[in-house]
C-alpha cells in the first residue's frame, strides 16, 4: 500500500508530468502526459516506494535490470498503453521486457 498511496496522493507534485514527461521515442505525442509518468533509473531509484518495487522483481529474478520505469494512471476502462507501446524500439541488444503491475485502485469520484 505505500507505493499504491505514494503515488495517489503525490501524483502531481512528487510525479509530476513536469519532472516525468512520457518518452518521444514511444510516440510521445499520442501519449496523455496527464495520465502517463516514465522515470529513468536514476530518478526511481531515488524514490523509496517505488525503488522497493522495483527490487523485488529484481530479487526475485537474478537476471532482470530494470532501467525505467512507466507509470500510467487509468481514470477509465481499456486505457493504457496498447496503442504506442513498442518493447524493442529502444533496444535489441538484449531482451527487453515489459512487467505490468497494478498497484492499487482508488475511486477518484471521492
Amino acid at each position: 500500500m505505500g507505493l499504491s498511496d505514494d503515488l495517489y496522493n503525490n501524483w502531481d507534485s512528487k510525479y509530476s508530468n513536469l519532472k516525468f514527461r512520457p518518452s518521444k521515442a514511444f510516440n510521445g505525442e499520442a501519449i496523455d502526459p496527464c495520465n502517463n509518468r516514465h522515470l529513468r533509473e536514476n530518478t526511481f531509484r531515488n524514490i523509496p516506494e517505488l525503488n522497493v518495487l522495483v527490487r523485488t522483481f529484481e530479487a526475485a529474478h537474478s537476471e532482470l535490470n530494470v532501467h525505467s520505469v512507466w507509470i500510467i494512471r487509468k481514470t477509465k476502462c481499456n486505457m493504457g498503453f496498447q496503442d504506442w507501446h513498442r518493447d524493442f524500439y529502444l533496444s535489441t541488444s538484449g531482451i527487453i521486457a515489459t512487467i505490468v503491475v497494478n498497484v492499487g485502485v482508488y475511486n477518484l469520484d471521492n
